[in-house]
């Protein structure tokens, strides 16, 4: 036979999990796989894509750094604004003249993706 308290805690029990099962359907709910992540969404002339840096790695900004000096030594890439973000899902984010680009490959410049490369490339060299 069953107890008044086994039947108190099995209550409980069900309780917590249907309260995780609906906070977890409430938070995902808003989601779907084809939203458009907020830098995507962002407007021409919105002050989040004029803005001076975007957020990004430790590592990132470094390497950026070291792509704006080839830029600054590099008379075919004057005139290029390059900064590197950091995505909503996590991944970089290279902006070159306020375009969003995910993957170098994607930049249209080679000059500049090559600079970007090679940025890297020290980098992982320890230069």
């Amino acid at each position: 036979m069953v107890g008044t308290n086994e039947l108190i805690v099995g209550g409980l029990l069900v309780f917590a999990i249907m309260l995780v099962v609906i906070v977890f359907a409430v938070r995902t709910s808003g989601r779907r796989e084809n939203d458009v992540s907020t830098s995507e969404a962002l407007p021409d002339g919105d002050p989040l894509v004029a803005r001076d840096e975007f957020q990004a790695t430790p590592i990132a900004e470094v390497i950026e750094e070291r792509v704006r000096q080839k830029v600054t030594d590099d008379p075919s890439l004057s005139g290029l604004e390059v900064d590197f973000g950091m995505g909503v899902d996590g991944g970089l984010e290279i902006w070159v003249n306020a375009e969003r680009y995910t993957r170098v490959e994607e930049v249209p410049n080679e000059t500049l993706r090559a600079a970007i490369r090679e940025a890297v490339e020290e980098y992982n060299q320890g230069l």
